[in-house]
């Protein structure tokens, strides 16, 4: 199959040099006298044939970019072999995620920093937490926290809100991830049950919920690790989330 030059160039700026699918990178940056080199594959996510995978769909133009998704070639492989489960919209929905994902992070620019891994969009709904036992199952092995509180509060409950914060980065930070004591991630347990309860005198719930982050930038490659937003919110809220729920089931 021989492909345009430019349809070369806009899946290596569109696609960032990666896979689509596992983002291994595809491409070499250009030399002093030289193109870039993309030595992944563009697979047809349409096959050019009847015969080929998916290729009982119609498209407009077979080999135009809106018909090609960069692959490597294990991935290339694969969506041709397993067709029902990669059919053509499915492709076309990973293309999309690949191409946001690159836009939003700008690989290659910056310093190293946390953002959001778009293709793992968060979850809509808080979980609740009366103890610290939920709330550390939820931060243990994370390696960033995103808090978020009511403004207004009066200095006291202020005070007990920004103390219980600063402890769940202190224990994440202290006692978080593998080869530590069953007794250390106890006393973390118990710390913030403490810091819980203490915020409640207050009026005030802890929520929270997984965030799936990049870190990006710098010199290193992209890497994928855990976050956590962590909520603090005063008990109408979670009264009016309940009255929206049961209005919605009526």
């Amino acid at each position: 199959m021989t492909i345009s030059d430019r349809t070369r160039k806009i899946l290596w700026v569109r696609a960032a040099g990666r896979c689509s699918m596992c983002r291994q990178m595809l491409a070499t940056e250009e030399q002093s006298a030289d193109d870039p080199s993309v030595f992944g594959e563009e697979a047809h996510i349409v096959g050019r044939s009847a015969n080929g995978p998916r290729g009982s769909e119609v498209v407009p133009d077979v080999d135009g970019y809106e018909n090609l998704i960069l692959l490597c070639s294990k991935h290339h492989k694969q969506i041709d072999d397993q067709v029902n489960h990669f059919t053509s919209d499915r492709l076309r929905s990973i293309k999309t995620q690949h191409e946001k994902w690159v836009k939003d992070m700008d690989l290659r620019a910056g310093p190293a920093r946390f953002i959001t891994d778009p293709t793992k969009p968060l979850s809509e709904k808080l979980e609740l937490f009366t103890s610290g036992e939920g709330l550390w199952a939820l931060i243990d092995g994370t390696l960033v926290i995103y808090p978020a509180w009511p403004r207004g509060l009066p200095e006291e409950a202020a005070d007990a809100v920004a103390g219980f914060l600063d402890s769940v980065t202190d224990w994440t930070d202290v006692v978080g991830g593998v080869g530590v004591s069953h007794s250390a991630k106890r006393d973390a347990i118990k710390g913030l049950t403490s810091g819980i309860l203490e915020i409640a005198q207050y009026g005030l719930i802890v929520g929270g919920r997984r965030r799936h982050c990049m870190m990006v930038g710098g010199d290193a490659e992209p890497q994928a690790i855990l976050g956590a937003d962590i909520e603090v919110q005063p008990f109408e809220a979670l009264q009016m989330a309940n009255d929206d729920a049961h209005s919605d089931s009526t």
